[in-house]
C-alpha cells in the first residue's frame, strides 16, 4: 500500500479506531476473560502484519468492553479492523450467532495531540471516530468516517457489503482469512489446517476474500485522495 502523508492543509492524517465487543454483557467472567485474552492477542499481532511506524499509538482497552487504537497511515485502517473481528470470530468455534465479535468505527482526519500526562487526546480523527461509534446502527460492524463527504457516501455502501460477507463466516473461515491476512500462501495454509489447498481455495471464495482484497485497493486510491 502506498502510504498516506498530509492533507491539502499540510496537517497529517491517522485513523483512530474505536471500538466495542458485541453481546459482551451477555457473557459470563470465564468468557469475558477468555474473549479479551484473545482481543490482546489481536492487538499484539496487529504491528508484525502491518509493519514497524504503523502504529502510531497502542490499542488499549477502556471502558471495560472498549477499546482505541492509533493508525499513522489511515490506508491500514480498513485491515486493522478486519483483523480484530477476523481474530476474534476465530477463536470460538460454534454457531454462526454465537460468535465472539466487535463494532468498530473509523475516524480518519488530522490530530492536535495524544494522550498524555492524563490529557485526552483531541483532534478531526478522534471527534468522527468515537461519536460515530456510539451513532452507528447497532447491526452494523464497521463503520469508517472521513473528512469528505463524497468519500463518506461510498465507504458506507462498500462498508455494509463488507459487514454482509463477514456475518456469514464460520469460525473456519474466519481464521484462514485471518492467515490470508498475513500474507500466507495457500499452500501454507493448507499445511497449517491440514486441509487440501483446493478446500483452502474454496473456504477463502466463499468467505468473499477476493472481494475483500478489491476493496483493500480501492480503500487505499481513497486514503491517498484524502492526502491530496
Amino acid at each position: 500500500m502506498t502510504k498516506t502523508g498530509t492533507n491539502s492543509a499540510g496537517n497529517k492524517i491517522y485513523a483512530v479506531l474505536t471500538g466495542d465487543i458485541v453481546k459482551s454483557s451477555s457473557l459470563d467472567h470465564t468468557q469475558r476473560s477468555q474473549l479479551f485474552a484473545r482481543l490482546k492477542e489481536a492487538f499484539a499481532a496487529i504491528k508484525p502484519i502491518l509493519g514497524e511506524g504503523i502504529i502510531a499509538s497502542d490499542f488499549s482497552i477502556f471502558r471495560g468492553d472498549s477499546f482505541q487504537g492509533v493508525l499513522n497511515d489511515p490506508s491500514f485502517a480498513l485491515k486493522t479492523a478486519i483483523l480484530i473481528r477476523a481474530s476474534l470470530k476465530a477463536a470460538n468455534p460454534g454457531p454462526r450467532a454465537n460468535l465472539w465479535d466487535a463494532r468498530i468505527a473509523v475516524g480518519i482526519g488530522t490530530i492536535n495531540y495524544f494522550p498524555k500526562d492524563g490529557a485526552e487526546a483531541d483532534g478531526e480523527a478522534f471527534h468522527l471516530s468515537g461519536p460515530s461509534l456510539d451513532a452507528f446502527k447497532k447491526n452494523r460492524r464497521i463503520h469508517i468516517i472521513t473528512t469528505n463527504e463524497t468519500i463518506n457516501k461510498e465507504l458506507k455502501v462498500e462498508c455494509h457489503f463488507l459487514d454482509t460477507l463477514m456475518d456469514k463466516w464460520s469460525a473456519e473461515q474466519a481464521a484462514v482469512v485471518l492467515e490470508a491476512l498475513r500474507n500466507s500462501s495457500q499452500e501454507t495454509l493448507a499445511e497449517m489446517f491440514s486441509i487440501s489447498q483446493p478446500a483452502i481455495r474454496k473456504r477463502l471464495q466463499v468467505a468473499g476474500f477476493g472481494a475483500i482484497e478489491d476493496f483493500f485497493e480501492r480503500f487505499d486510491e481513497l486514503t491517498r485522495e484524502l492526502a491530496l
